[in-house]
């Protein structure tokens, strides 16, 4: 009876997926699902493809992982990418990229975008988000001193001195330009620091790291003021205390002529 049933659901499966065109399975290990999925593959092997039209023009990448209708579709060679969302993937001009990851929902024609909502290179261990990133929970960076080396004292008023030259505006990026910061460009902050892995971006652990020492230059300097002012106040009530002598002298040697 069991064996029945399971075997009407199994032939009913099978054609449904027929009938839409909604499975195709390939040669070299590639599962492909949805209509017209992997169409143009030729040599390609062990991708995975979900979704109409879903690596379309893929003929010998590898290894790729497409979700979404028309995601990958204009990766050709490509190895080891992911595309996540309909009409995720490389536009037409990086198709053959290797590695990489896009996750974004692009409905438009032509499909495809090169800065999608979350991007990322598995072989340089890279991720950008094109977007705001909200974290409700905190946000931290790795930073115990057992993963660290090469640690350098740095003179803190130097820096302080680099930052309070460092021309900072306010400003907004190119593709969202209703959404107002202000800050140094990364350019004049590698200038001056030498932080980071390049001139186009700063790292929140060295802006951070510059911000700290130089509020333990100011409070040095508030320390060194404050030390001072407190000697003049003891040299003001011992200067008032000698001219009160004074004038107390000069009254009695008034008042004896």
């Amino acid at each position: 009876m069991l064996y029945a049933v399971f075997n009407r659901m199994r032939i009913m499966l099978f054609s449904v997926l027929v009938f839409n065109s909604a499975l195709l399975l390939g040669q070299g290990n590639n599962y492909f699902a949805g209509t017209d999925a992997g169409l143009s593959n030729t040599f390609g092997a062990f991708n995975t493809f979900v979704g109409s039209f879903s690596g379309y023009n893929n003929t010998m990448g590898s290894s790729n992982s497409f979700y979404g209708s028309a995601s990958g579709f204009y990766n050709s060679s490509g190895v080891g990418n992911i595309a996540i969302g309909d009409g995720s993937g490389p536009t037409i001009s990086n198709g053959n990229q290797n590695y990489r990851l896009y996750i974004d929902v692009n409905n438009s024609l032509p499909v495809g975008n090169d800065i999608p909502l979350i991007y990322g290179e598995f072989d340089n261990d890279f991720v950008r988000i094109n977007g705001t990133f909200e974290v409700t929970a905190g946000l931290s960076n790795p930073s115990s001193r057992r993963i660290k080396n090469h640690f350098v004292s740095l003179d803190a008023s130097s820096i302080l001195a680099k930052l309070a030259s460092m021309d900072i505006q306010q400003w907004t990026y190119k593709h969202r330009t209703d959404e107002k910061h202000i800050g140094p460009v990364a350019e004049d902050f590698y200038e001056l620091f030498e932080l980071g892995e390049d001139n186009t971006k700063i790292s929140t652990i060295d802006a951070d790291g510059v911000m700290m020492l130089s509020i333990q230059a100011l409070k040095k300097e508030n320390d060194e003021m404050k030390s001072e002012i407190n000697l003049l106040k003891i040299e003001n009530e011992e200067f008032k205390t000698k001219l009160a002598e004074i004038e107390i002298l000069l009254i009695k040697d008034h008042s004896k002529n």
